[in-house]
């Protein structure tokens, strides 16, 4: 991302901190994106046909990120909170 965007990094880290001093957390879950956003880009297109290679080929892919944020913080996050009283 720092190569291709620079501009995406910076004082992302402090995101989900500051969200967390100021706003209480209704939901918080880790969507991934960390190998997909990468290995998918500009070819998802490529799996529009729905046929069983590419159904496999993309299980195989969202199970090895689902493997990776299991122990690494996740590049995307949906979260729902509410402000601090």
């Amino acid at each position: 991302m720092i190569f291709s965007d620079p501009s995406e990094a910076i004082q992302s880290s402090r995101i989900l901190p500051s969200l967390h001093a100021h706003f209480k957390v209704l939901q918080e879950t880790p969507l991934g994106g960390n190998l997909l956003n990468l290995l998918l880009k500009d070819i998802t297109h490529n799996f529009l046909n729905g046929d069983e290679s590419a159904r496999t080929v993309l299980n195989g892919l969202f199970e090895e990120e689902d493997r990776f944020i299991a122990d690494n913080p996740s590049d995307f996050t949906f979260g729902v909170y509410q402000r601090a009283q």
